[in-house]
């Protein structure tokens, strides 16, 4: 039992006795009250009534006695308590205060120091550019740009802009934010070889298409890049590694059933309702196939431009077949019934980062 509880019992203890004294006290003095009725002189009466009174007295001094006490000492108590926790919030605040300070000042010192770092990185691979390319930072076009976002740097030298458009990209196309939304297209004009070079990035891949260079295209952003097509080649921003067709001729070639048997299953949901494939045959290391559209839904779009894309939709699914199956062929030639046909070489394979396909104008049988 703590003290507090000690005390309350006291308490209580004198508040049951107070009671019963004054019970008494109430008894003796009726009793004395009906000896003074009787004629009687009421001594002994008179004796316990001022007996059961001075008890009373003391009782009620008692009780009084521990109830000060212990309310003085809930009073310190609660002022301990208070001034207790006054303290602890005090030292938590003044702890957190601390706290927040030295995490303010280190967070704040981290994120300068990185922020200086990679302005220095920056500002050392710009110059880098300018020392070795004499290429400098890009521009916007003087017209013709409705996003913006486009860009472009002028050069006179004998290095292609390919050979550092990876490094140009890291240090101005990226921290522009061009590797975010693919809207950023920067332009390199090189004078001196008279070409225009496109860099863009998509999904951190890195096209890096070259033409030949128009006068004047470098002061309208409309009139950018409509000179012939020299090369259009991807590369993997993180390692820098440019995206080629590659085959491995270790791998072998299938025999001609297995291969015919493997080309029919991967094209046969390649073409739309109504379309069919007629006849898969392999002459030699040319694939032919024979496709008929007369059944083709013709509401939305002419016959000849539908059959443009499924030239596509067939020979990617050829083309997603295993290296021992693009082993097994040179050219691809798609018949198409009363419209027209069209050889695909190997060379008119492309890989962009998205897996193989073929380069070939969709308009074809227009």
């Amino acid at each position: 039992m703590n003290r507090e509880e000690g005390e309350l019992s006291m308490e209580v203890f004198f508040m049951i006795l107070g009671a019963l004294v004054l019970a008494l006290t109430v008894f003796w003095l009726v009793q004395l009250l009906e000896s003074k009725k009787d004629g009687k002189d009421g001594k002994q009466e008179k004796k316990y009534l001022t007996i059961s009174i001075v008890v009373g007295l003391v009782i009620l001094l008692g009780f009084s006695g521990v109830h000060f006490f212990r309310a003085q000492g809930n009073s310190s108590s609660k002022a301990t308590q208070e001034e207790l926790i006054s303290r602890g919030t005090e030292a938590l605040d003044s702890t957190q205060e601390t706290t927040q300070i030295q995490m303010s000042s280190g967070e704040s010192g981290e994120v300068t120091a990185t922020t200086e770092a990679v302005d220095e990185q920056l500002e050392q691979s710009r110059k880098q550019l300018k020392e070795q390319y004499g290429i400098d930072s890009p521009h916007r076009f003087a017209t013709g740009d409705t996003t913006g976002n486009w860009r472009i740097a002028t050069v006179a030298n004998g290095t292609a802009p390919e050979q550092y458009a990876i490094e140009y990209a890291k240090a101005y196309l990226i921290p522009a934010g061009g590797d975010k939304d693919g809207t950023c297209v920067y332009f390199i004009v090189n004078y001196a070889l008279k070409t225009t070079t496109k860099i863009h990035i998509q999904n951190n891949i890195l096209e890096v298409k070259t033409t030949e260079y128009v006068s004047g295209e470098e002061r309208d952003a409309k009139e950018i890049q409509k000179g012939i097509v020299y090369s259009d080649n991807f590369y993997d921003l993180a390692t820098g590694k440019q995206y080629v067709v590659e085959s491995d001729e270790s791998a072998g070639t299938k025999n001609e059933s297995d291969f015919l048997t493997a080309v029919r299953d991967c094209t046969k949901d390649s073409l739309g309702k109504g379309e069919k494939i007629t006849d898969i045959s392999l002459e030699g290391k040319n694939l032919v196939i024979k496709i008929d559209m007369s059944g083709a839904d013709t509401s939305i779009f002419p016959v000849n431009q539908i059959a443009g894309t499924r030239v596509g939709s067939v020979t990617d699914s050829i083309l997603e077949l295993g290296d021992s199956y693009y082993n097994s062929w040179d050219t691809i030639t798609m018949e198409f019934k009363d419209i027209g046909s069209i050889v695909l070489k190997k060379s008119d394979v492309r890989d962009q980062g998205y897996g193989k396909f073929f380069e070939y104008d969709e308009s074809v049988f227009d």
